[in-house]
């Protein structure tokens, strides 16, 4: 958890959270607290792990297939020589 909160951390070791968006005191103090338990479910949360996936072979034939014809299409631009 302190791996993902470690660039909001002084170098002491803790988390700092202020708010001044209103006049209010209490506001302030709500404000920074919702802050706070936003700031450490975001730190606990643990990303899915992605799991490895093939191409389907279908999927690569018709890839080849598509290169092969725009190669064919390409080469017939170019000048016919006669060796």
């Amino acid at each position: 958890m302190l791996k993902n909160l470690e660039h909001r951390l002084t170098s002491e070791g803790d988390l700092v959270i202020h708010s001044s968006a209103s006049r209010s005191q209490l506001q302030n103090k709500k404000e920074a607290l919702a802050r706070l338990a936003k700031e450490l479910k975001k730190a606990l949360h643990v990303p899915k792990k992605r799991m490895k996936t093939r191409v389907p072979k279908a999927a690569k034939e018709a890839r080849l297939k598509e290169k092969a014809h725009r190669a064919k299409i390409k080469k017939m631009r170019g000048k016919k020589f006669d060796d």
